[in-house]
């Protein structure tokens, strides 16, 4: 059985959450908080963020905002009124040994392809071990890119941090750790909870001594 490098992946996913909180501006936290806009069932349904977009909005795409070396940061947007609405705010670290069996679906996503409809497209099944659900104050970045107006500022947002792993013929591999923040009209805290359940408690509470720690280092 394949056995994956638990501290190596904390660690990623406590970097990631750290690198949101830093373009965002601020801290993060977990919480709980109400069903939004997309429903339930039309969340549940869709094993792919593509797919969960499309089916709540009508249309999905998605745009690269940065992509340098392993780390990948992109909008996954809907289309509304000609205009491009995020819908999910994605950091992405790759695996820095990628089984070369992966290595063509990397290609394709490196040039701007979504990552599950890659792998699935390429006969991967994908599946996520869930790290982190909590949330984190909406910056200036997101507001716009989301289309909200500046009375968002500094309100809550989902976000959710999990490992990908892609497998076929009875291999499974590591693929990836994403960080993503969710629009308050597509997945809250509890949509994600419902969908997923269970999280890492105990990256959790390393997280709090990071977020307490970066602010101590601010001054606050």
């Amino acid at each position: 059985m394949l056995r994956f490098g638990t501290t190596i992946r904390k660690t990623t996913a406590i970097v990631l959450l750290v690198v949101v909180a830093h373009i965002f501006g601020c801290s993060i936290a977990p919480v709980h908080s109400t069903p939004q806009t997309c429903s339930l069932a039309q969340a549940a349904g869709a094993q792919l963020n593509s797919e969960r977009i499309e089916g709540c909005f009508g249309s999905y795409g998605v745009e690269v905002l940065v992509s340098e070396g392993r780390q990948r940061v992109t909008s996954l947007y809907s289309v509304e009124n000609s205009l491009r609405v995020l819908r999910t705010f994605a950091v992405t670290e790759f695996e820095p040994d990628l089984n070369p069996a992966l290595s063509r679906a990397l290609t394709q996503i490196l040039s701007g392809e979504s990552i599950g409809a890659t792998l699935k497209s390429e006969g991967w099944a994908v599946d996520k071990s869930h790290r982190y659900i909590g949330v984190i104050a909406a910056g200036a970045y997101f507001v716009q890119l989301a289309r909200l107006d500046s009375g968002w500022l500094g309100r809550p947002l989902a976000i959710h941090v999990y490992d990908l792993r892609a497998s076929r013929a009875g291999q499974t591999l590591a693929f990836a750790t994403i960080a993503e923040v969710h629009h308050p009209n597509y997945l809250s805290v509890a949509d994600l909870e419902h969908i997923y359940g269970t999280w890492d408690e105990d990256l959790g509470a390393t997280l709090s001594q990071v977020s307490r720690l970066m602010r101590l280092n601010a001054g606050n």
